[in-house]
């Protein structure tokens, strides 16, 4: 796929976890502590090269670089 429609594969992906986050407190909590993981690896993410393209505030910022 094209950066442009992995962005919006993400939008898309995104708002839907978002909405399963608002309905149901346990998905909330588990997608919380999973993006929290994530973030707390950022940095070793960039040091090992940017294998993949997360956190995912950077993919739907068009930031997509591996």
């Amino acid at each position: 796929m094209d950066d442009v429609t992995i962005v919006e594969f993400a939008k898309t992906s995104f708002k839907y976890l978002d909405d399963l986050k608002a309905k149901d407190p346990d998905v909330k909590k588990v997608l919380d502590s999973q993006e929290k993981l994530k973030n707390e690896f950022a940095q070793w993410r960039d040091l090992r090269g940017r294998v993949a393209p997360w956190p995912h505030a950077d993919v739907l910022k068009g930031r997509l670089t591996q």
